[in-house]
């Protein structure tokens, strides 16, 4: 394979594989966040292939980056050993192409965007990657976007988009994946949200796998231990958790609560409460921390046990 097909191939499955295993799989109530939830899921590629990847390989670091390997001889593996470095070009082209898509808009900007793209999503005449006027990555990703589940969801202005309300924040990426959300029942990125997304490259999916292999045993050895014997002390799930949030970046591990939280039986709204006051000098405190996992507390069925 190619250098740029190396790219896309490896972090498109590095980066899909670790939502699928942080999405819950108990049916949820309340609505999850974006990088939880099926819907989005299912158009996480393509906003890659249409937003994400095309950025990235214009950055110098990684034409650089390319012309120091042969790919072809076994560039899977280069590459891999790259990703386990912190600090490298592929992540820094993968953080910028992010913030290039979130931030496009600038209410004190009097020129254009340098990437072509202006307020709403909308390119300006310059072509951008091939696209004419009104296309550009923008335009590509809002054609993907489009694409609801619920017919007519994408043409309905998201309740947050209302022109009467300030938008201090983007107009681009961030306004259509908030469509897209309304249109398909989960919860839209948050201002800064993009963090999140760019901490998604930077977990092994195995470093989930292995967390919740830990939080499920140990779910089962202090709530329901087939020996007393082997029964955990009280609190020893919600120690593992804490754990794995030091072990995992702040907000994925906020979703690996969550995910405990949906799908581990005797993870209750209780048990939420607590860990989220536990976690913090007070519950007020804890709830800004995890404003995800908070939420969804809420939507919970209280359970005495």
């Amino acid at each position: 394979m190619s250098f740029a097909e190396i790219l896309q191939t490896s972090l498109e499955r590095r980066t899909s594989r670790t939502m699928a295993l942080l999405a819950p799989e108990t049916p949820s109530k309340g609505r999850l966040p974006f990088p939880m939830a099926g819907p989005f899921l299912d158009i996480y590629a393509g906003l890659l292939r249409a937003g994400v990847f095309p950025l990235m390989v214009r950055r110098r670091q990684l034409q650089l980056l390319e012309k120091q390997y042969d790919w072809a001889d076994d560039g899977e593996k280069k590459f891999a050993d790259i990703l386990k470095t912190k600090a490298n070009p592929v992540f820094e082209s993968w953080d910028n192409a992010w913030d290039s898509l979130w931030d496009n808009y600038d209410p004190n900007r009097r020129s254009a965007p340098a990437n072509g793209v202006g307020r709403n999503g909308q390119a300006h005449g310059k072509a951008v990657n091939g696209h004419g006027p009104g296309g550009g990555l923008l335009g590509a990703v809002k054609g993907l976007l489009g694409r609801d589940r619920s017919a007519g969801a994408a043409e309905r202005p998201s309740e947050s988009a209302a022109p009467s309300e300030p938008r201090p924040m983007v107009a681009g990426l961030r306004a259509l994946m908030e469509r897209h959300a309304e249109g398909n029942h989960y919860l839209p990125p948050k201002d800064d949200d993009v963090t999140l997304l760019k901490e998604m490259i930077r977990v092994h999916p195995r470093s989930i796998e292995d967390a919740w292999r830990e939080l499920t045993q140990v779910h089962r050895q202090e709530f329901a231990p087939a020996d007393p014997k082997e029964g955990l002390r009280q609190g020893a799930l919600a120690e593992a958790i804490i754990k794995w949030q030091y072990s995992l970046p702040h907000r994925i591990g906020e979703l690996l609560a969550l995910k405990a939280a949906a799908d581990l039986e005797y993870c209750d709204a209780n048990f939420v409460r607590q860990f989220i006051r536990q976690s913090a000098r007070s519950q007020e405190e804890g709830e800004r921390a995890m404003p995800y996992l908070a939420l969804f507390q809420k939507s919970m069925v209280a359970v005495i046990r």
